[in-house]
């Protein structure tokens, strides 16, 4: 059983809700953020080991968020070549991104608000699995999604 700590930022009560009963499901440890100061506020109090973001918040942008964190020092630019470590970001949203956005805050991933909730369970398995310094092949520290998708609890 994990006890590493996922922070998740939306306005979205219901994505939020949806994202943090899933990963909890798995062990994880959540904190829901719905404003980006609340998010701030929480990556400068508690360390996590992995920040979802949506990019629609009620206060700011997802990417005004993660400006924010990287001019305050909470989150590191860029993983280096070196395997420096920084605090995987999975980026969420409704509208494709620009290409210059992803160039400059370079997330571990992008994807659609609407993907399925297993990719979004994958991508955290793997990002805690790298954080703890293990190697992970592609079909390793997977969830069981089509556990996950029977259960009731998912779609209350």
């Amino acid at each position: 059983m994990t006890t590493e700590h996922i922070l998740i930022a939306t306005s979205d009560p219901s994505l939020g809700s949806l994202l943090q009963r899933a990963l909890q499901a798995q062990g994880y440890e959540t904190t829901l953020c719905e404003t980006a100061a609340a998010a701030l506020a929480q990556l400068t109090g508690r360390k996590a080991a992995l920040l979802i973001v949506d990019l629609a918040l009620s206060d700011d942008t997802g990417w005004g968020l993660l400006r924010q964190a990287r001019a305050r020092g909470l989150l590191a630019p860029h993983a280096t070549e070196q395997g420096d470590p920084c605090l995987p970001v999975i980026l969420l949203s409704a509208n494709p991104l620009q290409v210059w956005h992803r160039a400059e805050q370079r997330p571990l991933a992008y994807l659609p608000r609407l993907c399925p909730l297993g990719a979004v369970l994958r991508l955290v398995a793997r990002a805690c699995a790298r954080q703890r310094g293990e190697q992970v092949a592609h079909s390793s520290a997977l969830p069981d999604t089509d556990r996950l998708a029977s259960e009731e609890w998912l779609y209350a």
